[in-house]
């Protein structure tokens, strides 16, 4: 099962708006990313991107965020626009998927600010995310940032699907 969660720029706490001085942000699209030989995660973004382009054509949005230390990626999280197997998600709505914080820097605030810029950059925005309810630290983490859960749901046969709602979306 999922939970699906909902917030707005008006959400963030302020407090999640800062960066610690140490580390720098890149902001690129990641079918340019990937110079390793994994294969797998570059179909993956291929698809993605075909499949949004395909219903969306000049409004799709497909970013990756990396928090950058000691030139290492330590956290990262994508960004896609409206994709129809995502039956919950309104049409103007974005979807905050893939995020990853190395276990060693876990922690430390890395994720929520993560998802505050991410955030920041669509403020016109509706923000979408869907955690696996085992999830703890992700769940703690982004209603740290703001967002409040609006569904309990589950993926059957890639399409994800809502089977119980808490509240109301945004």
């Amino acid at each position: 099962m999922y939970k699906y969660y909902i917030a707005s720029y008006s959400d963030i706490p302020t407090s999640n708006r800062q960066m610690l001085a140490s580390e720098k942000l890149r902001i690129c699209n990641p079918l340019l990313l990937y110079k390793e030989n994994n294969w797998s995660m570059k179909l993956r973004n291929v698809l993605w991107y075909f499949l949004a382009h395909l219903f969306n054509m000049n409004k799709y949005v497909f970013k990756q965020y990396d928090i950058i230390k000691n030139n290492r990626i330590i956290s990262s999280a994508k960004v896609v626009s409206y994709i129809p197997f995502f039956r919950f998600m309104s049409r103007d709505g974005i979807h905050i998927c893939s995020c990853y914080t190395i276990p060693e820097e876990r922690g430390k605030g890395y994720y929520p600010y993560l998802i505050s810029k991410i955030m920041s950059d669509f403020p016109d925005k509706v923000c979408y995310m869907m955690v696996n309810e085992s999830n703890l630290p992700s769940i703690r983490g982004i209603e740290k940032v703001g967002f409040t859960l609006f569904a309990i749901g589950k993926k059957r046969n890639g399409i994800y699907s809502i089977t119980r709602r808490i509240g109301h979306p945004c």
